[in-house]
């Protein structure tokens, strides 16, 4: 049973990786990947009901699947992902500094800490809410588009490469969760409203600034096409350049040790354009078919800004974390292509749901064979038993 599931490659990859004295659980293995088909089938379900204009079925689907994935995540033990501990530590001495002299923790998320600590004891139930709230906002952001996108590749895509590096990364994930629910100002063209919540999330994670490049690329591509793509290409060579000699230009207070401790080669190799394949073939198929709405631009500007930022990451390893704000690259604005092709051709875009599906499983094999360990996802346990 083990060599069908491939379980050995798994125990392999997670025994050559594990500086942390971690214990290997085949159960965890089994349940993770009985998460991303429970996932995957309500997707399927949820489809199938909004296709029926089923709304309280629909309704039911993002509910059931939004407080399952959202209980495995906020009931996690303090012992799944690294930094789980840390956010535990910081809530216990969120009272000992003011909202602005906790160098680790930005304001935004200290301030939530503290209001949670005067309602609550317990440092668990903040990790329980912070949880249940990146959840919630990620399937809100999804129920509002419910009618444009193909929700069944939508909840697959989200569980398969997003959810479970957020047990160990709960701040940016929270962050980047805001940003998704808010991603219609950006389909509305409401710019200014979208400016405000990337300022709200930076207060959770200051990495949510990223997102004024594909605003920026936005405007560009206003003025001219060739204009923001020769500025995407020379901000990206000056970025590589200075990335060469990283540890010796990043002196930002706590970002200061990835500098010294920065292990990117800066040998890119085929995840770079694997990952960005799907991003690339909807660029092209929505041209071909003359879809040139604000979904198609926000395809390319998404699609160029997160594909430099991979990029840098093979010179700059922290920047990789990067991708996470661009959620909504693969769970919205794919989806929504998706969607375009059922409409134009039933029988391409069953085709184009399975080839998305094996790109789906292909990414999240890849994340157990590299992250299981150095995320400490593995072994996974509730709370109740530590």
């Amino acid at each position: 049973m083990n060599n069908l599931l491939f379980i050995d490659i798994y125990r392999k990859a997670f025994a050559a990786a594990n500086n942390t004295n971690r214990m290997w659980d085949d159960t965890t293995l089994y349940y993770y990947f009985a998460i991303v088909l429970f996932s995957v089938l309500i997707g399927w379900i949820a489809e199938n009901k909004k296709k029926r204009n089923d709304r309280k079925g629909l309704l039911f689907c993002f509910y059931l699947i939004s407080f399952f994935l959202a209980f495995i995540l906020g009931f996690r033990s303090e012992s799944v992902g690294i930094d789980t501990i840390n956010y535990r530590t910081s809530f216990d001495n969120a009272f000992d500094y003011s909202i602005f002299d906790y160098e680790s923790i930005e304001p935004g998320f200290h301030l939530l800490q503290i209001i949670i600590g005067f309602l609550f004891s317990g440092p668990s139930i903040s990790i329980i809410i912070f949880s249940f709230f990146t959840v919630f906002f990620v399937f809100k952001g999804l129920w509002k588009q419910r009618d444009s996108i193909s929700i069944f590749i939508a909840f697959s895509i989200y569980v398969g490469i997003f959810y479970f590096q957020a047990m160990n990364l709960l701040r940016i994930y929270l962050a980047a969760a805001i940003i998704l629910w808010k991603f219609d100002y950006l389909i509305k063209k409401q710019y200014t409203k979208f400016v405000v919540v990337i300022l709200i999330a930076a207060t959770i994670h200051f990495s949510s600034l990223v997102m004024f490049l594909p605003l920026g690329f936005l405007w560009l591509r206003s003025k001219s096409n060739f204009l923001a793509l020769g500025v995407t290409a020379a901000m990206l060579a000056f970025a590589v350049s200075i990335a060469m000699s990283f540890s010796s230009y990043l002196n930002l207070l706590r970002y200061a040790e990835y500098g010294d401790n920065n292990n990117a080669t800066g040998n890119i190799g085929f995840m770079l354009f694997f990952e960005y394949l799907p991003c690339l073939y909807f660029i092209v198929y929505a041209y071909r078919k003359k879809i040139f709405n604000q979904w198609y631009y926000l395809l390319i500007s998404f699609t160029c800004v997160g594909f430099s930022l991979k990029v840098l990451s093979y010179y700059v390893e922290i920047v990789g974390r990067l991708g996470i704000h661009f959620m909504g690259l693969f769970i919205l604005l794919i989806p929504y292509f998706i969607n375009e092709i059922r409409k134009r051709n039933r029988r391409k875009y069953i085709m184009v749901c399975l080839v998305m599906l094996l790109y789906v499983f292909v990414r999240l094999h890849f994340y157990f064979i590299g992250y299981l360990s150095s995320d400490g996802i593995m072994p996974y346990n509730f709370i109740w038993n530590n």
